[in-house]
């Protein structure tokens, strides 16, 4: 009985192994504008309650899959922040990140809402930005608008 198990396992195996799968693959945009790459941001601070902040310039990475997106970006001094996210056919897209600082002991969150380009080599948008003193509770806000152009 064991053999007969293992023979028609084997033949199923074999089967599948014959038939051929048709996919776009999963970072085919399917009708959304492909941004997937590495991307140079210059952000800039429009408001904070947080005191100063210097503006920046940042380099990303996006991953796509279709509607899905993920921005990556490394700051300096603490490491990566990952936005997930989505993006519809016409370019708009939303992304969001928490990311906790345990020696900080902070907490930084934040909201990208912008719009990608047509082609998908440019894009602008707000990041609302939230950051929360783990200890005492105390939090701030920081507005910051993005450029970018895709490499």
């Amino acid at each position: 009985m064991g053999a007969r198990l293992r023979a028609l396992a084997i033949a199923v195996g074999l089967g599948a192994a014959g038939c051929t799968v048709y996919d776009n693959g999963p970072t085919d945009p399917g009708g959304y504008p492909r941004v997937e790459g590495r991307w140079t941001i210059d952000a800039w601070v429009v408001s904070s309650t947080c005191g100063f902040v210097s503006d920046e310039r940042f380099t990303a990475w996006a991953v796509q899959n279709r509607d899905l997106l993920q921005l990556s970006i490394d700051v300096s001094g603490f490491g990566e922040i990952r936005y997930d996210g989505w993006v519809d056919p016409d370019g708009d897209f939303l992304v969001s990140q928490r990311t906790i600082y345990p020696h900080s002991a902070i907490r930084d969150d934040s909201e990208v809402d912008g719009r990608f380009s047509f082609n998908g080599r440019s894009m602008s948008a707000t990041e609302v930005e939230w950051i929360t003193d783990l200890v005492t509770g105390d939090s701030c806000r920081i507005t910051w608008e993005w450029e970018g152009d895709r490499f």
